[in-house]
């Protein structure tokens, strides 16, 4: 029996890509769609490759003639009109960083307020019409400095430590020694600083026994406006002024205002060395007391006001005392800046601080000071300097601070001096202590005599402690509760600021 071989389909070629030419079929096939699904699993590089027949080809877009750069000028790209997510309220950091490498703040965020002082430490309460202008005092606030704001959005970079320290060598320098106040007219040239053996005669000329026997202790007696207190204070303080040999010229400015308690009769007295000078550096303080509400008949007791403001004008008297040679010199050959002294009443409020109801002299003074000739084209307001007011000065460890940006360079003075003598074992105080010029912020603003030569632009230093000493407004201001090694030092280092400001 024989068998029958098996016939063996010959193998079937596949055309390769593209061909069009189909292969001899052996047989009709019964269902092509199983192969055509077996096919189409198989990776598309064997297809590619001519084994497996490729889907239809797309067609491919002809070539983009390329524009001539000759004859197609460039289009500017049109800026786009969405935002960027940190642009609202915001300004970018750099113009090159990619938004997505941007920092983003965490949630919830907040925005950088600008600092405001409130009334706290406020020696009075804050009243409407009280500061420079219709409103209360403005005090500007800081400007950032670079490289010490937190890293907020569109903070600047923080500059390199050298760079910091060359600008803050350069500021110091600048605010060094200037020969007067900037932006008030030429004035000498700047001098080094006196040597040790200067500063030592100079402040010889000091003497604590006269301060306290001479000068403070006539003044500590009730004296508010209009009483024979008051008359007898401005008396001691003009007889202490006429007798010394340099010759000052005394004036009286005497009005009559209208208080709580009707009408009152007020006297400032303005002392100054040369009053033909061209400019002025002026020293202020007030001699009045306040007068406080009466107590039962046992505990009723005067308030003296020592700190407020009787060692003050003791030390403006002992100051004209103890340089009243270098003074009498400056005054002989002409000096551009002379001193003056301003002695001013009625600084109390004799009911509620108001705009109406305090500074009575000073306001008087200012707006009178600002309707007189002064010189071919000033009045005597702008033939200021400076003021350098002084208040509730006498007891132990104040903390004065800078009030005004303006002035800031002359309180860098008082700081450098006060260290000078210290390390030089000139002051009581010793380099360890606290010192009594400081460079922290002030608590916040103080209303005092100088507000009404403020408003009309006078450059003012208010040297007053903050907080206020203990026995502020009360009986016990007297002279038990004094630090006289204090005032003893606090009249050295503005013996030494006068002579530097008037280059005696």
């Amino acid at each position: 029996m024989g068998v029958t071989p098996p016939v063996v389909p010959p193998p079937r070629r596949f055309p390769a890509d593209g061909a069009t030419t189909a292969s001899p079929s052996l047989s009709p096939s019964p269902s092509p769609t199983p192969l055509r699904m077996r096919l189409s699993l198989l990776p598309p590089a064997l297809r590619k490759r001519g084994r497996v027949p490729a889907s239809k080809p797309r067609p491919t877009p002809p070539p983009r003639p390329r524009p001539l750069r000759e004859t197609t000028p460039p289009t500017k790209p049109r800026p786009s009109t969405k935002p960027h997510p940190l642009s609202r309220n915001h300004t970018r950091l750099s113009k090159t960083t990619p938004p997505s490498r941007r920092p983003r703040p965490p949630p919830g965020w907040p925005r950088p307020r600008a600092m405001r002082k409130g009334a706290g430490g406020s020696r009075r309460p804050r009243a409407a019409g009280s500061g420079p202008g219709p409103g209360p005092v403005a005090v500007p606030l800081p400007l950032p400095v670079p490289g010490l704001c937190p890293r907020l959005r569109g903070c600047p970079r923080p500059l390199p430590p050298l760079l910091l320290a060359l600008a803050a060598a350069a500021a110091i320098l600048y605010a060094a020694w200037p020969a007067g106040e900037r932006g008030t007219g030429g004035g000498p040239p700047p001098r080094a600083p006196p040597s040790e053996q200067d500063l030592r005669s100079l402040l010889g000329g000091l003497h604590p026994p006269r301060l306290r026997d001479a000068f403070l202790r006539p003044l500590l007696r009730e004296r508010p406006p209009g009483s024979a207190g008051s008359l007898a204070a401005r008396q001691h303080i003009a007889d202490r002024l006429a007798a010394l040999p340099a010759g000052w010229h005394l004036e009286l400015d005497a009005f009559e205002a209208t208080t709580p308690r009707g009408p009152v009769a007020f006297a400032s007295l303005v002392a100054t060395l040369a009053p033909a000078a061209p400019r002025r550096l002026a020293l202020a303080c007030h001699y009045d007391t306040k007068v406080l509400p009466p107590g039962p008949p046992p505990a009723r007791l005067p308030f003296l006001g020592a700190t407020d403001s009787a060692v003050p004008c003791a030390m403006l008297l002992e100051l004209a005392a103890a340089l009243d040679r270098p003074l009498r010199r400056a005054k002989d050959r002409g000096a551009e800046v002379t001193l003056q002294l301003l002695f001013l009443d009625g600084e109390e409020a004799f009911e509620e601080w108001s705009a109406t109801d305090s500074l009575y002299g000073a306001r008087h003074l200012a707006a009178r000071m600002a309707a007189t000739r002064h010189g071919p084209h000033g009045t005597q307001i702008t033939a200021m300097s400076l003021l350098v007011l002084l208040d509730l000065l006498g007891t132990q460890h104040p903390a004065i601070h800078s009030h005004f940006p303006r002035t800031h360079h002359w309180f860098l003075r008082l700081v450098a001096i006060e260290k000078r003598l210290r390390n030089l074992g000139l002051l009581h105080a010793s380099p360890k202590d606290q010192p009594f010029f400081r460079l922290s912020p002030p608590p916040g603003p103080v209303e005092d005599d100088h507000v009404p030569f403020l408003q009309r632009g006078v450059p003012v230093l208010h040297l007053i402690p903050m907080p206020f000493p203990w026995v502020w407004h009360t009986t016990e201001d007297n002279e038990a509760n004094l630090h006289l090694p204090t005032v003893e030092d606090l009249c050295k280092i503005l013996a030494a600021f006068v002579a530097e400001f008037l280059q005696l």
